[in-house]
């Protein structure tokens, strides 16, 4: 082979492996919150949740879990509703430090079923770019009610 043509076949292969590396997708976990259990839950019938910030700049979501306990009657209605937020919005201490409110939905789940008991509610299959500070809420949804119908997040430490 002429000299031209090995600099072109060299050339194609830096690009094709250049290519093969960049597009390679590695899953890994980039936020685990689930050492130390603080025997003790939240729970509500309004949105609430709490801010995740990463080691990595942006990263993008593929799966995603979190536990509550559904301390209610079944009736088959009750619902979760799982939203990521842009830390974007207004600042939530005005005269101090500027801290960012959650803003712009970045994912909503919609209405998933939810049951009694101790759960690991799994979302699976997401393809959801989040930046290094982001927000995650929940909403339960269609429980009962008597004042003990209400489903609690888990917290750890």
């Amino acid at each position: 082979m002429g000299r031209f043509k090995w600099r072109q076949l060299l050339w194609l292969l830096i690009v094709g492996v250049t290519c093969a590396v960049r597009f390679t997708a590695r899953a890994e976990i980039v936020y685990d919150n689930t050492k130390n259990y603080l025997t003790n839950s939240y729970g509500s019938k309004l949105e609430f949740g709490d801010e995740i910030r990463l080691s990595v700049a942006s990263t993008n979501i593929t799966d995603f879990y979190f536990e509550y306990n559904g301390d209610f009657n079944p009736r088959g209605t009750e619902t979760v509703r799982v939203r990521f937020y842009k830390n974007d919005g207004p600042d939530t201490e005005p005269g101090a430090q500027f801290i960012p409110a959650p803003g712009t939905v970045i994912y909503d789940s919609g209405q998933l079923p939810i049951a009694p008991g101790i759960n690991v509610m799994a979302l699976s299959g997401l393809s959801v770019t989040v930046p290094q500070s982001f927000t995650w809420t929940v909403l339960f949804e269609g429980l009962g009610d008597a004042p003990d119908d209400v489903a609690h997040l888990l917290f750890y430490n």
